[in-house]
């Protein structure tokens, strides 16, 4: 992930940071046997469904067919 920020804008970089939230879940579930926490699974989709709009932001559209 250095280096991606060091050859890429941090704003387009941001929203990968997000993607980061599973592996300490997986590390709850798997290692640790912990459940996951009823706030989590309300608040992640808000959080990944805020991440795609920015992760998107510059990428080139597609025109439409007439």
């Amino acid at each position: 992930m250095t280096l991606a920020f060091r050859n890429a804008e941090a704003s387009r970089l941001a929203p990968l940071e997000h993607i980061a939230l599973i592996w300490p879940v997986l590390a709850d579930l798997l290692i640790f046997r912990l459940a996951i926490a009823p706030a989590f699974v309300l608040g992640l989709p808000l959080v990944l469904a805020g991440a795609a709009p920015a992760g998107m932001e510059g990428l080139p559209r597609r025109k439409k067919a007439a």
